[in-house]
Order: structure tokens, then sequence, then C-alpha cells
């Protein structure tokens, strides 16, 4: 097993022309994520899969990064998931359209806890699945 590795990196590469009198010129700055941020779209993306497929709340997410010498605020990871969702809001909307075209729609409404952190106990939130069959 390899441990993740947490480093920053900045890669711009710098390219030179023997025969133009350009001199060097330096790649431009790529596009990210949170504009005017350095957080890459890899530890984003890292962040967005822990709590939503792992179910695994921000502010464990900022322990788990603090133990690694990585010390962000809670609010700094929620903006960085509102971020995301943002990006990817058009897609779900297209994945949307997709299921509510199918003509037999399957859903699903089940109960779960989620922790309430500024309470300190767990509140019934409702979780739902949508499915769609074309099979005759």
């Amino acid at each position: 097993m390899i441990p993740a590795i947490l480093r920053g990196l900045t890669i711009r590469p710098q390219y030179a022309c023997r025969s133009c009198t350009d001199g060097v010129v330096q790649a431009k700055v790529l596009l990210r994520l949170v504009e005017g941020g350095m957080v890459s779209t890899a530890l984003v993306a890292q962040i967005v899969v822990s709590k939503f497929a792992w179910y695994l709340p921000l502010y464990r997410q900022v322990q788990i990064l603090a133990g690694q010498g990585i010390h962000l605020d809670r609010a700094t990871l929620a903006g960085w998931v509102k971020r995301a969702a943002w990006w990817l809001k058009s897609l779900y909307e297209l994945q949307l359209r997709t299921i509510q075209a199918a003509p037999r729609l399957f859903c699903d409404e089940t109960p779960m806890p989620v922790l309430d952190p500024g309470r300190h106990r767990t509140c019934i939130c409702q979780f739902w699945a949508h499915a769609m069959d074309d099979r005759p």
C-alpha cells in the first residue's frame, strides 16, 4: 500500500525556440476549479467522493487533513464542495432529464440518520433514489 501524499505543485513549463526572437515563453496558468485558489481538481474530487460516496463528513476530513499537517477550515472544504456542485449542475440536469423521459420511473425514499454537529445528535433525513427501466 502506498499512502497518499499531499503536496503543493506549481507546474508552468517554459519554452524557448532557437530560431525565434521571442525568447523564453512561459505556459499560461491552467484554469482552476476554484477561481483564485490553489486547490487542485484532484483534491476537490477526493473531498467530494469522501463526503458523498464514503459518507465522511467535512469536519472529519478536516481532522484527517490536520493529522497530515494540512490545516484547513471546514468552511473552506464546504466552499470547494459547493463549487464542484456548481460545475456538475449541468450533468445533474442532463441525468434528471434522461431519467424523467423514461416511460417508467421508480423512486425510493429511504429515511437515514444524519449527524447534526451543532446539536450533537442525529436527525432523520430522506435519501431519494431514482431509477428507470426500459425493459419490456
